[in-house]
């Protein structure tokens, strides 16, 4: 709301500035940080599911695959047909399934509100396993030949880190302040965790975390397209970068600055340092082309979609979110 200033005699002075100049400079400052528009046409695969799709990911060979459900009815992985864009589900279970990684020699592993390890091995077979700690899971990434990591809780402030490690007997568990969104391996021994408020970093295959300088904003998903660079979203509109490997970063949007709108950002995917798309609620997707440092909306989606997940595959881009539904575009 902008409130009407009254008529006075004289010029209101803002620090030596007459306040008509002062507006005139916020108006332009406004304008500048409308995002500019890139004209995209969509192709809408229907899932024929009411669920949410909260991740795609692609295995080893080049295809794609997406998790999600409805939290306490149903789960389902879809394998999608990129050319010709139908989702085939290839596994449903009786609770959401929120993440979703590829390994590096072609197994699948997916877990969710339930709590349970699913694991597609390379026969196309699924199978899983109870952790002996039960909460909801939001986050997994596997080591190759090492440790899964899985990721979660059901409060802001409380969390945890689960490590099934198949070269050791038993598991190991770690209790942490706040809740955790999503974790990524970044190389052979190191992984990102983050979540509400907070950014976390092991160098040794999750045995240790180290809880890094980041703070004001709901961490909601990470990015590393190369060991080096990786890229964080959060729900209150911040965008983040590193490039070190995680252990610091860069803020590119401040989404609690004064000019800035807290877009609720939910995806984030680089297909390079470079290019990338974060996507959010009420059908908003930005993308960049030079490592975060300019952004444009991609235009012609559905504002009724909130966006959870998305890909970048070639020149194509998907996105997925309510509803069932995914959208696919081809850029110039």
């Amino acid at each position: 709301m902008v409130q009407a200033i009254p008529h006075f005699t004289n010029s209101i002075m803002i620090t030596g500035m007459p306040v008509r100049l002062f507006l005139a400079g916020v108006l332009m400052v406004m304008s500048g940080c409308r995002k500019e528009t890139l004209d995209a046409t969509w192709t809408l695969w229907e899932t024929g599911r009411d669920e949410i799709i909260c991740r795609l990911t692609e295995d080893r060979i080049g295809g794609l695959w997406a998790c999600g459900g409805k939290t306490w009815y149903s789960g389902t992985v879809f394998s999608i047909d990129t050319a010709n864009g139908p989702a085939h589900p290839d596994l449903t279970t009786g609770k959401m399934l929120l993440a979703m990684s590829a390994l590096s020699d072609g197994q699948l592993i997916c877990t969710g509100v339930d709590g349970h390890f699913w694991r597609r091995d390379t026969s196309g077979h699924w199978g899983y396993r109870e952790p002996s700690y039960w909460t909801t899971t939001r986050g997994i990434a596997g080591f190759r030949d090492g440790p899964v990591l899985m990721a979660g809780g059901d409060a802001f402030e409380k969390g945890f880190m689960y490590v099934i490690d198949p070269q050791e007997v038993g598991d190991h568990l770690f209790l942490h302040q706040n809740r955790i969104n999503d974790v990524v391996v970044v190389d052979t021994n190191t992984a990102i965790a983050a979540g509400y408020g907070i950014v976390y970093h092991s160098g040794n295959k999750g045995k240790d975390w180290q809880v890094l300088d980041i703070h004001g904003d709901h961490i909601m998903q990470l990015a590393f397209p190369t060991p080096e660079v990786g890229y964080a979203v959060g729900y209150g509109g911040s965008v983040w970068k590193s490039v070190d490997k995680g252990h610091t970063w860069k803020i590119l949007r401040n989404g609690r600055g004064i000019w800035a709108r807290d877009w609720p950002w939910r995806g984030v995917h680089f297909r390079d340092p470079d290019f990338g798309v974060i996507c959010g609620d009420g059908g908003l997707a930005w993308l960049t082309r030079d490592g975060g440092n300019s952004w444009v909306e991609l235009g012609g989606l559905d504002r009724g979609t909130d966006l959870y997940t998305a890909w970048i595959a070639g020149q194509s881009v998907i996105l997925a979110g309510s509803g069932g539904r995914i959208f696919k575009t081809c850029l110039p």
